[in-house]
Protein backbone atom coordinates (compact mmCIF):
# COMPACT_ATOMS: atom_id res chain seq x y z
CA UNK A 1 0.00 0.00 0.00
CA UNK A 2 2.87 2.37 0.84
CA UNK A 3 4.40 1.90 -2.62
CA UNK A 4 0.99 2.43 -4.29
CA UNK A 5 0.49 5.65 -2.35
CA UNK A 6 3.92 6.84 -3.34
CA UNK A 7 3.19 6.15 -7.02
CA UNK A 8 -0.12 8.04 -6.94
CA UNK A 9 1.45 10.98 -5.12
CA UNK A 10 4.36 11.18 -7.57
CA UNK A 11 1.98 11.14 -10.54
CA UNK A 12 0.16 14.19 -9.21
CA UNK A 13 3.44 16.12 -9.26
CA UNK A 14 3.32 16.15 -13.06
CA UNK A 15 0.08 18.16 -13.25
CA UNK A 16 0.45 20.74 -10.49
CA UNK A 17 1.42 24.40 -10.52
CA UNK A 18 5.10 25.16 -9.70
CA UNK A 19 4.38 26.04 -6.05
CA UNK A 20 2.09 23.07 -5.46
CA UNK A 21 4.53 20.90 -7.45
CA UNK A 22 7.32 21.73 -5.01
CA UNK A 23 5.10 21.18 -1.99
CA UNK A 24 3.97 17.74 -3.15
CA UNK A 25 7.58 16.79 -3.98
CA UNK A 26 8.54 17.72 -0.43
CA UNK A 27 5.56 15.73 0.85
CA UNK A 28 6.77 12.65 -1.08
CA UNK A 29 10.26 13.02 0.36
CA UNK A 30 8.87 13.35 3.87
CA UNK A 31 6.70 10.23 3.46
CA UNK A 32 9.78 8.31 2.36
CA UNK A 33 11.78 9.62 5.33
CA UNK A 34 9.01 8.64 7.74
CA UNK A 35 8.87 5.13 6.29
CA UNK A 36 12.63 4.86 6.82
CA UNK A 37 12.22 6.09 10.41
CA UNK A 38 9.60 3.42 11.09
CA UNK A 39 11.82 0.74 9.61
CA UNK A 40 14.67 1.92 11.85
CA UNK A 41 12.46 1.73 14.93
CA UNK A 42 11.39 -1.79 14.01
CA UNK A 43 14.99 -2.89 13.48
CA UNK A 44 16.03 -1.51 16.82
CA UNK A 45 13.20 -3.46 18.41
CA UNK A 46 12.52 -0.78 20.96
CA UNK A 47 9.90 -1.71 23.57
CA UNK A 48 8.26 0.52 26.10
CA UNK A 49 8.66 -0.13 29.80
CA UNK A 50 5.23 0.15 31.40
CA UNK A 51 4.32 0.51 35.05
CA UNK A 52 1.37 -1.60 36.21
CA UNK A 53 -1.17 -0.01 36.37
CA UNK A 54 -1.43 2.75 39.01
CA UNK A 55 0.19 5.15 39.47
CA UNK A 56 1.24 5.66 35.89
CA UNK A 57 4.94 6.44 35.51
CA UNK A 58 6.49 8.30 32.61
CA UNK A 59 8.39 5.99 30.28
CA UNK A 60 11.56 6.57 28.33
CA UNK A 61 10.75 6.42 24.65
CA UNK A 62 12.69 6.29 21.41
CA UNK A 63 12.59 9.62 19.59
CA UNK A 64 13.06 10.21 15.88
CA UNK A 65 14.01 13.78 14.96
CA UNK A 66 11.60 15.56 12.60
CA UNK A 67 13.01 16.53 9.22
CA UNK A 68 13.66 20.10 8.12
CA UNK A 69 10.81 19.85 5.60
CA UNK A 70 8.19 19.04 8.23
CA UNK A 71 9.52 21.77 10.49
CA UNK A 72 9.10 24.29 7.66
CA UNK A 73 5.35 23.58 7.72
CA UNK A 74 5.04 24.03 11.47
CA UNK A 75 4.81 27.16 13.57
CA UNK A 76 8.27 28.09 14.82
CA UNK A 77 7.35 28.10 18.50
CA UNK A 78 5.07 25.06 18.73
CA UNK A 79 7.59 22.59 20.15
CA UNK A 80 7.59 24.11 23.63
CA UNK A 81 4.14 25.64 23.97
CA UNK A 82 1.33 24.10 25.97
CA UNK A 83 -1.48 26.22 24.53
CA UNK A 84 -2.86 25.70 21.07
CA UNK A 85 -1.39 28.15 18.61
CA UNK A 86 -3.93 29.46 16.11
CA UNK A 87 -1.38 31.31 14.02
CA UNK A 88 -2.48 32.01 10.44
CA UNK A 89 -1.26 29.44 7.94
CA UNK A 90 1.79 30.31 5.89
CA UNK A 91 1.84 30.29 2.08
CA UNK A 92 2.94 26.66 1.81
CA UNK A 93 0.25 25.53 4.22
CA UNK A 94 -2.44 27.50 2.38
CA UNK A 95 -1.29 25.88 -0.88
CA UNK A 96 -1.61 22.45 0.71
CA UNK A 97 -5.17 23.26 1.82
CA UNK A 98 -6.13 24.61 -1.61
CA UNK A 99 -4.79 21.54 -3.39
CA UNK A 100 -6.32 19.07 -0.91
CA UNK A 101 -9.79 20.67 -1.00
CA UNK A 102 -9.89 21.32 -4.75
CA UNK A 103 -13.20 19.74 -5.76
CA UNK A 104 -12.33 20.05 -9.46
CA UNK A 105 -9.67 17.36 -9.01
CA UNK A 106 -10.30 13.63 -8.73
CA UNK A 107 -12.14 12.69 -5.55
CA UNK A 108 -10.28 9.37 -5.43
CA UNK A 109 -6.77 10.86 -5.44
CA UNK A 110 -4.75 9.49 -2.54
CA UNK A 111 -3.61 12.38 -0.35
CA UNK A 112 -2.18 10.60 2.68
CA UNK A 113 -1.03 7.08 3.56
CA UNK A 114 0.05 6.28 7.09
CA UNK A 115 -0.87 4.10 10.07
CA UNK A 116 -2.17 1.55 7.54
CA UNK A 117 -4.84 4.13 6.69
CA UNK A 118 -5.47 5.89 3.40
CA UNK A 119 -7.04 9.34 2.99
CA UNK A 120 -8.41 10.29 -0.42
CA UNK A 121 -9.72 13.68 -1.48
CA UNK A 122 -13.33 12.64 -0.84
CA UNK A 123 -12.39 12.05 2.81
CA UNK A 124 -10.46 15.31 3.05
CA UNK A 125 -13.40 17.29 1.73
CA UNK A 126 -15.31 16.46 4.92
CA UNK A 127 -13.00 19.07 6.47
CA UNK A 128 -14.34 21.72 4.08
CA UNK A 129 -16.99 24.23 5.13
CA UNK A 130 -19.42 22.87 7.72
CA UNK A 131 -19.26 19.25 6.56
CA UNK A 132 -19.49 16.37 8.99
CA UNK A 133 -16.16 14.59 9.44
CA UNK A 134 -16.13 10.95 8.36
CA UNK A 135 -14.62 7.96 10.17
CA UNK A 136 -11.43 8.02 8.11
CA UNK A 137 -10.52 11.57 9.14
CA UNK A 138 -11.35 10.96 12.79
CA UNK A 139 -9.32 7.74 12.93
CA UNK A 140 -6.32 9.23 11.12
CA UNK A 141 -6.27 12.20 13.49
CA UNK A 142 -6.40 9.97 16.55
CA UNK A 143 -3.44 8.02 15.19
CA UNK A 144 -1.44 11.24 14.95
CA UNK A 145 -2.25 11.97 18.59
CA UNK A 146 -0.95 8.53 19.55
CA UNK A 147 2.22 9.07 17.54
CA UNK A 148 2.96 12.40 19.19
CA UNK A 149 2.49 10.91 22.65
CA UNK A 150 5.37 8.54 21.91
CA UNK A 151 7.82 11.42 21.56
CA UNK A 152 9.78 11.45 24.82
CA UNK A 153 10.89 15.06 24.29
CA UNK A 154 7.42 16.58 24.67
CA UNK A 155 6.67 14.89 28.02
CA UNK A 156 2.99 14.51 27.15
CA UNK A 157 0.83 11.69 28.58
CA UNK A 158 1.00 8.27 26.96
CA UNK A 159 -2.15 8.00 24.81
CA UNK A 160 -4.06 5.15 23.22
CA UNK A 161 -7.08 5.72 20.96
CA UNK A 162 -9.74 3.30 19.80
CA UNK A 163 -11.04 3.77 16.28
CA UNK A 164 -14.59 4.91 15.60
CA UNK A 165 -15.90 1.39 15.00
CA UNK A 166 -15.11 0.28 18.56
CA UNK A 167 -18.03 1.87 20.42
CA UNK A 168 -20.79 0.66 18.03
CA UNK A 169 -19.41 -2.87 18.34
CA UNK A 170 -19.28 -2.56 22.12
CA UNK A 171 -22.89 -1.36 22.31
CA UNK A 172 -24.20 -3.96 19.89
CA UNK A 173 -22.38 -7.11 21.06
CA UNK A 174 -20.99 -6.32 24.50
CA UNK A 175 -17.45 -6.12 25.97
CA UNK A 176 -16.48 -9.72 25.18
CA UNK A 177 -16.92 -8.99 21.46
CA UNK A 178 -14.18 -6.37 21.37
CA UNK A 179 -11.18 -8.57 22.20
CA UNK A 180 -9.53 -8.04 18.81
CA UNK A 181 -9.08 -4.31 19.51
CA UNK A 182 -6.75 -5.04 22.43
CA UNK A 183 -5.23 -8.32 21.31
CA UNK A 184 -1.77 -6.77 21.31
CA UNK A 185 -2.48 -3.81 23.62
CA UNK A 186 -2.95 -3.48 27.37
CA UNK A 187 -4.90 -0.26 27.75
CA UNK A 188 -4.08 -0.18 31.47
CA UNK A 189 -0.47 0.56 30.55
CA UNK A 190 -1.47 3.92 29.03
CA UNK A 191 -2.34 7.16 30.78
CA UNK A 192 -5.19 8.41 28.59
CA UNK A 193 -7.59 6.40 26.43
CA UNK A 194 -9.73 8.17 23.83
CA UNK A 195 -12.90 6.66 22.39
CA UNK A 196 -14.51 8.73 19.61
CA UNK A 197 -18.21 7.96 19.39
CA UNK A 198 -20.66 8.59 16.58
CA UNK A 199 -24.12 8.56 18.17
CA UNK A 200 -26.79 9.15 15.58
CA UNK A 201 -25.42 12.05 13.53
CA UNK A 202 -23.33 13.42 16.39
CA UNK A 203 -19.65 12.99 17.29
CA UNK A 204 -18.63 13.01 20.94
CA UNK A 205 -15.69 11.71 22.97
CA UNK A 206 -14.90 9.52 25.97
CA UNK A 207 -11.60 10.01 27.78
CA UNK A 208 -10.46 7.37 30.25
CA UNK A 209 -7.90 8.80 32.68
CA UNK A 210 -6.07 5.84 34.18
CA UNK A 211 -4.02 7.78 36.73
CA UNK A 212 -7.08 9.61 38.11
CA UNK A 213 -9.33 6.55 37.68
CA UNK A 214 -12.18 8.32 35.95
CA UNK A 215 -14.19 8.11 32.73
CA UNK A 216 -15.19 11.49 31.31
CA UNK A 217 -17.71 12.29 28.59
CA UNK A 218 -17.00 15.30 26.35
CA UNK A 219 -19.69 16.82 24.15
CA UNK A 220 -19.61 20.08 22.19
CA UNK A 221 -23.39 20.10 21.74
CA UNK A 222 -26.59 19.20 23.58
CA UNK A 223 -25.73 16.42 26.00
CA UNK A 224 -26.65 12.97 24.68
CA UNK A 225 -24.77 10.62 27.01
CA UNK A 226 -27.13 7.72 26.33
CA UNK A 227 -25.67 5.63 29.15
CA UNK A 228 -22.26 5.58 27.43
CA UNK A 229 -20.39 6.14 30.70
CA UNK A 230 -21.86 3.00 32.24
CA UNK A 231 -21.19 1.04 29.05
CA UNK A 232 -17.51 2.04 29.12
CA UNK A 233 -17.23 1.25 32.84
CA UNK A 234 -18.58 -2.25 32.26
CA UNK A 235 -16.07 -2.67 29.44
CA UNK A 236 -13.21 -1.62 31.73
CA UNK A 237 -14.33 -4.15 34.34
CA UNK A 238 -14.24 -7.02 31.83
CA UNK A 239 -11.04 -5.84 30.17
CA UNK A 240 -9.23 -5.42 33.48
CA UNK A 241 -10.02 -8.97 34.52
CA UNK A 242 -8.79 -10.25 31.16
CA UNK A 243 -5.56 -8.23 31.07
CA UNK A 244 -4.68 -7.92 34.73
CA UNK A 245 -6.09 -11.20 36.04
CA UNK A 246 -7.92 -9.54 38.92
CA UNK A 247 -11.11 -7.65 39.68
CA UNK A 248 -11.27 -3.91 39.05
CA UNK A 249 -12.45 -1.97 42.10
CA UNK A 250 -15.14 0.10 40.41
CA UNK A 251 -15.92 1.94 43.65
CA UNK A 252 -12.67 3.87 43.19
CA UNK A 253 -13.67 5.09 39.75
CA UNK A 254 -15.62 8.23 38.85
CA UNK A 255 -17.97 8.75 35.91
CA UNK A 256 -18.23 12.37 34.81
CA UNK A 257 -19.77 14.55 32.12
CA UNK A 258 -17.25 17.33 31.48
CA UNK A 259 -18.19 20.94 32.06
CA UNK A 260 -16.81 23.98 30.30
CA UNK A 261 -16.44 22.18 26.99
CA UNK A 262 -16.30 24.54 23.95
CA UNK A 263 -19.66 24.39 22.17
CA UNK A 264 -20.34 24.25 18.45
CA UNK A 265 -22.90 26.35 16.59
CA UNK A 266 -23.04 24.26 13.41
CA UNK A 267 -24.01 20.60 13.83
CA UNK A 268 -21.45 19.54 11.22
CA UNK A 269 -18.59 20.84 13.39
CA UNK A 270 -19.00 18.24 16.15
CA UNK A 271 -16.29 15.97 14.68
CA UNK A 272 -13.82 18.84 14.50
CA UNK A 273 -14.52 19.61 18.16
CA UNK A 274 -13.89 15.96 19.07
CA UNK A 275 -10.48 16.05 17.40
CA UNK A 276 -9.58 19.41 18.94
CA UNK A 277 -10.72 18.32 22.42
CA UNK A 278 -8.69 15.11 22.18
CA UNK A 279 -5.65 17.06 20.96
CA UNK A 280 -5.85 19.46 23.91
CA UNK A 281 -6.44 16.70 26.46
CA UNK A 282 -3.53 14.68 25.07
CA UNK A 283 -1.10 17.40 26.19
CA UNK A 284 -3.05 18.48 29.28
CA UNK A 285 -3.77 21.92 27.85
CA UNK A 286 -6.78 24.10 28.75
CA UNK A 287 -9.47 24.54 26.11
CA UNK A 288 -8.57 27.90 24.59
CA UNK A 289 -10.52 27.60 21.34
CA UNK A 290 -14.10 28.53 20.49
CA UNK A 291 -16.49 27.95 17.62
CA UNK A 292 -15.03 31.02 15.90
CA UNK A 293 -11.72 29.16 15.53
CA UNK A 294 -13.20 26.14 13.75
CA UNK A 295 -12.55 27.31 10.14
CA UNK A 296 -8.84 27.69 10.94
CA UNK A 297 -8.74 24.44 12.90
CA UNK A 298 -10.25 22.64 9.89
CA UNK A 299 -7.48 24.03 7.69
CA UNK A 300 -4.82 23.06 10.19
CA UNK A 301 -6.20 19.53 10.27
CA UNK A 302 -5.89 19.34 6.48
CA UNK A 303 -2.23 20.35 6.71
CA UNK A 304 -1.58 17.94 9.59
CA UNK A 305 -3.04 15.00 7.69
CA UNK A 306 -1.09 15.91 4.57
CA UNK A 307 2.24 16.12 6.41
CA UNK A 308 1.39 13.14 8.60
CA UNK A 309 1.94 14.84 11.95
CA UNK A 310 0.41 17.38 14.34
CA UNK A 311 1.55 20.99 14.07
CA UNK A 312 1.90 21.30 17.84
CA UNK A 313 4.73 19.00 18.91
Amino acid sequence: MGQLCSIFTKLTVLILSPLANQIVKEHVLECERREQDLELIQRLGQERAHALPFPIQKRQRLTVQSSEIINSFRDASTSAQLEYSLCPLNAKQEAIVAYSLDESRSLTTILACKFELTIIRRDMLTLHGNNWLNNEIINFYMKMIIERSRNALNNFPDVYCFDSSFYPKLVKDGPFSTKKWTKTVNIFHHELIFIPMHIGLHWCLICINMAEQKVVYYDSGPKSVNNCLNIIMKYLYVEYEDKQGSVLDVDNWKLESARGVPQHKHAGDCGVFVCAIAEFLSRQAPFTFTHADIPLIRKRMVVEIMIGGLLVQ
